[in-house]
């Protein structure tokens, strides 16, 4: 299988890396998960929910980063065009032959795209300045969810790259 390191060692940083951006996703689902809290509590005023809009945006790109090492390392292709971010979501529920198996379901790329179309509709489309709660909030409300399935999605994948380290050089200091 084609890795940009040749190296077990690269594989292993690799996996170093991917579970500490699992780790900062969890650190946004957290923060989304107080909010609808909040919300559940209180109306939020506006500020309230531009930070909770902030959150969204912030926790689908830190899905996407990830995505984005791994297409680097692994795949060696990351997609260009007026439409990458959907086809770089799309490519992870990919089982892509002699490279890598699927990171994500494609039940979670479901799940995951409509992260990625309210980040394109906050950073693109909304006129009034405040972004309509009642449209979003579900996706508060289901950050917590989101980001055990990608944990558990990734904690298999994390493994098969754990496996293809050992069976490269540079897996040992004596290699």
């Amino acid at each position: 299988m084609p890795f940009r390191s040749k190296s077990g060692n690269g594989l292993k940083i690799l996996v170093v890396e991917l579970a500490r951006d699992l780790r900062n996703i969890e650190a946004l689902a957290e923060a989304l998960t107080r909010a609808w809290d909040k919300s559940k509590q209180e109306t939020l005023n506006e500020l309230e929910i531009n930070g909770a809009a902030h959150l969204v945006e912030n926790f689908y790109t830190a899905i996407e980063d990830l995505f984005l090492r791994i297409a680097n390392s692994v795949d060696q292709d990351v997609p260009v065009g007026e439409q990458w971010h959907r086809d770089l979501l799309q490519r992870m529920a990919y089982d892509i032959p002699e490279v890598r198996p699927e990171v994500i379901s494609a039940e979670l790329t479901a799940v995951l795209d409509e992260y990625r179309r309210f980040r394109h509709r906050a950073r693109h489309v909304y006129a009034p300045p405040v972004p309509d709660w009642d449209k979003f909030n579900p996706l508060v409300a289901e950050a917590r969810n989101t980001h055990a399935r990608l944990a558990e999605c990734l904690e298999n994948w994390l493994q098969f790259l754990s496996a293809m380290s050992k069976k490269l050089p540079g897996n040992s200091p004596t290699d």
